[in-house]
């Protein structure tokens, strides 16, 4: 069964809008414009608070080139089979 015939949905106003949501049913409800509610007129005149700004970003390191082939394109890999990396090179930080 459809929410709105063609024309109800030609006629909405201005101020109607049509919510959808995944897993919700359709919502019709009324647009709330800043104009009639003080409180958020004062909330949008309100300035953005300082961000602090980031430090220096360190680089990755760079892999070696048996590392770099497992991350190869999909060609190299079905060419040249799959590498598989050394978990040895990787230690896991002490508990």
């Amino acid at each position: 069964m459809p929410l709105l015939t063609v024309r109800e949905l030609a006629e909405l106003d201005d101020d109607d809008i049509l919510v959808f949501h995944r897993g919700y049913k359709p919502i019709r409800a009324r647009r709330m414009g800043i104009a009639e509610f003080p409180v958020l007129h004062e909330r949008h005149l309100l300035e953005p608070p300082e961000l602090p700004l980031l430090g220096p970003v360190s680089l990755p390191p760079l892999l070696s080139s048996w590392q770099r082939r497992s991350l190869a394109s999909g060609q190299f890999r079905l060419k040249h089979g799959a590498y598989r990396l050394d978990p040895g090179a990787y230690p896991l930080p002490p508990p």
